[in-house]
């Protein structure tokens, strides 16, 4: 049986296949490689160097020892990352003496690489790419829209043309696939052969890099975790031994420490050897009984992931912070996220959907817990003034209660003041908004503590990217220091529901004050709400 399937490869394809406890099971197999050292600023914006921003000298530490294969005219880094055509990855590197891509980083912001608003417009490069990889394709899509709503992932026709801003998916006859680190202007992910065992971890991992994620073994404190034995790694047989230090050598390269320590969006939280973006321990291993990557005790490793875990969820949520409004399966109810229930996983079938928006049969009114997206009113039934539909049997008064209650049709509070009538309706006068800001270095002006998003539905500027209009957005529950809440030519909140949670300001404003503590989903009802300016 095993002769049959080897005969029925392609001949380019390297993928070997071993026995484990009876069981055939294939492996990641190491391609020949080139080694070369990169210039790849991880963040120089951080501490306003722009030297490699303008093709000068980069500092210490921006560049890095890589080893690269060519995948269907690409160069693959780290056995599953595509740092773009060979052309560039070799004009990045250090021993090119033009220097034309010295400028180029990488690895800039992780929030730089975002896709806007989290939608992500995908098309198969042929429909027998269509009809072969995207059932697996969509299914892992889910596992991470079933955890993150907010993402939207939208299918364009069929379209072997790579077009801007468009993710293009394309068939490998691999066991790997392989995918950008975020957004890039030509977009791409390799998917490996949906006939595999292990396709639904790497489509899922495939997705989590697209998304801005980067693999968890690579983090700074891996070695707290595991241990890694380097003669352990499978090399090609015309590459050098591995070394997995830097500068690494051959697929040693797949396994050395990346520290991106001021990003913390890259790697939030504690390590995860669960994460779907954790190498199996078998990946690129001589032996698949005998990994280099091993766990220290009490650590157990799970080689059977399909699902990002919570911690995964929480880094794409923490980089696409202003439309992330919790994280289905994390345990906690969210009502701004649309959930329903959360019973702390992903699965159908036990009470709760995979996707919280149902509650499958499960606790409902009586439950305790006021959902107003099934049109509760109070909890619990029969008590006081609720009654056995948890509806309130008299409306209690709620204009004037210094809570925002746009359930019950509020619009502002406390009513009677400028922006804000006497039925808690907002009042749109005419008004002076705070001041548009401008994305692109060097002209972002906004403080740290705020970041510039771009307005859907606002006029837009054509010189800007997407041709969007940006204002500086405080992060969720938080104002603009040191100035009334009130003055809307400083400090404003939108309607839409997409900006609810958000107060956006003057540029280099900085918000580090706390909204009021209301009880609905949006705080800061003292900040007036101005769609018109």
């Amino acid at each position: 049986m095993v002769s049959c399937l080897l005969g029925a490869l392609p001949p380019l394809l390297l993928l070997s296949l071993q026995t484990v406890n009876g069981a055939t099971v294939p492996r990641a197999e190491p391609k020949d490689l080139t080694t070369l050292e990169v210039h790849f600023a991880p963040n120089p914006l951080l501490t306003n160097d722009t030297s490699c921003l303008n093709d000068d000298q980069c500092p210490e530490g921006t560049t890095r020892t890589v080893s690269y294969f060519v995948s269907r005219d690409k160069a693959v880094i780290d056995g599953d990352v595509i740092f773009g055509t060979e052309t560039e990855i070799l004009e990045a590197s250090t021993g090119n003496s033009t220097n034309a891509k010295r400028a180029y980083s990488i690895w800039p912001l992780a929030t730089s690489r975002k896709w806007p608003f989290g939608v992500i417009r995908y098309q198969y490069e042929d429909a027998t790419t269509a009809s072969g990889r995207g059932p697996k394709f969509e299914e892992a899509i889910k596992r991470w829209t079933n955890m993150l709503p907010f993402l939207q992932f939208i299918l364009e026709p069929d379209n072997s043309v790579n077009q801007p801003d468009i993710l293009m998916v394309r068939a490998v006859e691999d066991s790997v696939s392989y995918s950008y680190i975020g957004r890039v202007t030509f977009p791409e992910v390799q998917l490996g052969r949906p006939d595999l065992p292990e396709t639904d971890y790497w489509y899922t991992h495939t997705i989590g890099h697209t998304l801005g994620l980067m693999h968890e073994h690579q983090r700074p404190d891996r070695d707290s975790y595991l241990t890694l034995d380097c003669d352990k790694v499978a090399a090609t047989a015309t590459s050098p031994p591995p070394v997995c230090i830097d500068p690494c050598v051959g697929t040693g390269c797949y396994f050395s420490i990346y520290d991106f320590t001021t990003d913390p969006n890259y790697y939030a939280g504690t390590y995860d050897i669960k994460s779907i973006m954790h190498f199996n321990p078998g990946d690129f291993a001589k032996d698949l009984a005998d990994p280099p990557l091993k766990p220290i005790d009490p650590i157990v490793f799970d080689s059977n992931r399909v699902y990002p875990t919570v911690t995964d969820a929480n880094r794409v949520c923490d980089i696409y912070w202003e439309v992330c409004r919790g994280v289905c399966g994390d345990g906690i109810l969210a009502l701004a996220n649309g959930e329903v229930c959360d019973d702390g996983n992903n699965v159908d079938g036990d009470g709760c959907s995979a996707d919280c928006h149902t509650a499958d049969g499960g606790p409902r009114c009586g439950d305790g817990v006021v959902q107003t997206t099934l049109g509760e009113q109070c909890e619990p039934p029969n008590v006081g003034n609720c009654d056995a539909n948890c509806h309130f049997v008299i409306e209690p008064p709620h204009c004037g209660n210094n809570v925002l209650e746009p359930a019950l049709g509020e619009q502002c509070e406390p009513p009677g003041t400028p922006t804000c009538d006497a039925n808690c309706q907002t009042i749109n006068t005419p008004a002076t908004c705070p001041a548009h800001c401008n994305p692109n270095v060097p002209n972002n002006l906004c403080d740290e503590s705020t970041s510039c998003i771009p307005l859907f539905g606002a006029s837009g500027d054509p010189g800007l990217p997407f041709g969007m209009s940006y204002m500086c957005a405080c992060r969720a529950g938080f104002r603009a220091d040191g100035v009334d809440p009130s003055d809307g030519s400083k400090q404003v909140r939108f309607s839409a529901t997409q900006y609810t949670s958000y107060v956006f300001v003057e540029p280099g404003m900085t918000c580090n004050t706390e909204c009021s503590p209301d009880t609905n989903p949006f705080p800061c009802s003292e900040v007036p709400i101005l769609d018109e300016c």
